[in-house]
């Protein structure tokens, strides 16, 4: 039942209907603590301004609670300062 309820919050935020959209998410959440929704989840409440969730679910996503996700370092600059 968690996927379906995730899948309507998917759904509603496609739709920018981001208050039914959050509700949804709350619902599936409480059913099954599952990464990918917390993973969209997060990305939403980046794209609506809520910085400090998104960002902080987004990292949970990287570092590594995601299956299927993996992480890619890239030097913002020289390579004089990178650990190898």
């Amino acid at each position: 039942m968690a996927p379906a309820v995730a899948n309507q919050a998917f759904a509603l935020a496609e739709q920018h209907r981001f208050d039914e959209a959050f509700a949804f998410y709350a619902k599936s959440l409480a059913i099954e603590d599952n990464p990918w929704t917390r993973w969209n989840l997060a990305l939403f409440q980046l794209l609506t301004g809520d910085f400090e969730a998104g960002w902080a679910g987004r990292e949970a996503a990287l570092a590594g609670q995601c299956p299927g996700r993996s992480q890619v370092y890239r030097s913002r600059s020289g390579s004089g300062d990178e650990v190898h």
